[in-house]
């Protein structure tokens, strides 16, 4: 069954009708609704801003984007304030392009 995932999800495409034929196949061998698999989900609440900083060099996020590395007193900041909510999660990246987090 690996097999046949693997030649009808193409990763490096993202086709999402491909996508949607996986999640059917799945759930089907699962014997599972569509309306029991959107039950899995919760959507917590989300909010994005931009800020413009002097410049994005400055910050340094880990290798996957959800944490600084530098600096160090920003990160625990941030870790603080998302543990004041719950379920918080809060990170900050640089752009790649200009100068905003």
């Amino acid at each position: 069954r690996l097999h046949a995932v693997a030649r009808l999800a193409n990763q490096s495409v993202g086709d999402a009708l491909a996508d949607l034929l996986l999640v059917e196949a799945v759930l089907c061998l699962q014997q599972k609704s569509i309306a029991a698999w959107g039950a899995l989900y919760d959507e917590l609440p989300s909010r994005q801003l931009k800020q413009r900083v002097a410049s994005r060099a400055l910050l340094e996020p880990n290798a996957t984007e959800t944490r600084l590395v530098a600096p160090a007193a920003l990160q625990a900041k941030i870790d603080a304030l998302a543990a004041s909510h719950k379920s918080g999660r809060a990170f900050v990246r640089p752009s790649g392009t200009e100068d905003v987090v």
